[in-house]
């Protein structure tokens, strides 16, 4: 039986499995690559409480990304960060009061001490897990192996300011991607790519023009345009970015080095997707208010629904 998701807005694949943030019903789920559903992580209730597979609570989880045996996932509703054992099928919370907060991080603070205020976008490597705090306008990074967190870069101010990580802005920050000793930022309210150097949290502007300035055009920096963009991955070859170009309706290609953005051509009618991942030679896209997953074939372009079924037991 096919079933609909509601308001899908992050994938995430490792080894065989494709991981869905199903956020409309507060769940995740774990597919196979031809959508058969696996295992379902949280009641499908909004809530905040820990437990095994469908015994736990989220509200309204976003991003999700995998670090050793554990799918970490931005759970944007409870303002926490909450991990799911993937040989165990147990959740619990790593950072996070379930409360919306400003606080200032220090390593010496207890993770679950901390309020947060609505992480989305998470990214993985090695023992760091990168994280989009969008509701203070920051890039965290918390330590696997140390549990401890650290800010990263952003004064917390809402605007589109370059320069070193205290004195730069970002503009609810959603998306995010690494490249080397980069992560890329897709900073919404901008409408703009950013660059962090990961290492002394540097920030630089690939392309967007102003806070809430917005359209539809390619091109430069000076002259492209996008419309709420909410993420971002990296494309096959590593030198360009697929962008989920929300409130436009369709994927933008931005080249890395240049910062030139094109359009190319889908012949998909999208509904506000809101996230994008490369892999296995096929673009896939949470066309969120379709809520639906769509798979874009890199060779020829063609399009096909990625079904998320469910089989009885017995």
């Amino acid at each position: 039986m096919c079933i609909r998701d509601r308001f899908p807005t992050c994938i995430h694949m490792d080894r065989e499995h494709v991981y869905v943030s199903d956020t409309g019903n507060n769940r995740v789920l774990e597919l196979t690559e031809k959508g058969r559903i696996l295992r379902k992580f949280g009641s499908g209730n909004p809530g905040f409480w820990d437990g095994m597979l469908e015994n736990a609570g989220f509200n309204a989880p976003r991003g999700l990304a995998v670090a050793e045996n554990y799918l970490y996932v931005a759970d944007s509703g409870n303002h926490a960060i909450r991990r799911i054992n993937l040989f165990s099928g147990e959740i619990d919370t790593m950072m996070g009061t379930g409360n919306a907060g400003r606080q200032v991080v220090s390593g010496q603070t207890a993770l679950r001490e901390i309020d947060l205020m609505m992480p989305i976008g998470l990214a993985a490597d090695g023992p760091n897990l990168y994280i989009t705090m969008a509701g203070m306008n920051q890039i965290w990074r918390l330590d696997l192996k140390s549990n401890h967190v650290s800010w990263l870069s952003g004064s917390g101010q809402h605007g589109l300011t370059n320069g070193r990580s205290s004195r730069a802005a970002f503009a609810t920050p959603m998306g995010i991607a690494l490249h080397q000793k980069s992560a890329f930022v897709v900073d919404a309210d901008s409408s703009a790519v950013r660059e962090v150097n990961l290492d002394s949290g540097e920030v630089r502007t690939k392309t967007g023009r102003g806070t809430f300035t917005f359209g539809r055009e390619d091109g430069g920096r000076t002259q492209a345009l996008m419309q709420f963009p909410t993420d971002a991955c990296l494309s096959a070859n590593r030198e360009q970015l697929w962008i989920a170009d929300t409130f436009n309706n369709c994927l933008r290609l931005m080249d890395i080095s240049s910062g030139q953005i094109t359009t190319p051509a889908i012949e998909h009618e999208f509904h506000e997707p809101t996230c994008v991942r490369c892999h296995d030679r096929k673009l896939w896209i949470a066309d969120t208010n379709a809520h639906t997953i769509v798979c874009v074939h890199l060779a020829d372009r063609a399009c096909e629904p990625f079904n998320i079924i469910e089989t009885g037991i017995g």
